[in-house]
């Protein structure tokens, strides 16, 4: 996104520093996700242990 609106012109502070945030929130949404799935695993195969 940065190389694209440094390449039109319209990359300004406020638009990078906006771009960087949602970057990083993105990255942050991914992390979220990875996490959330190993817990779930984790709980599963807890659960099944107890099962047996």
């Amino acid at each position: 996104m940065l190389a694209y609106f440094a390449l039109t012109g319209q990359l300004t502070r406020e638009r990078m520093e906006d771009v960087i945030t949602l970057e990083q929130a993105m990255e942050d949404d991914r992390r979220f996700e990875r996490l959330a799935a190993r817990i779930t695993q984790l709980l599963e195969e807890e659960k099944k242990n107890a099962d047996e």
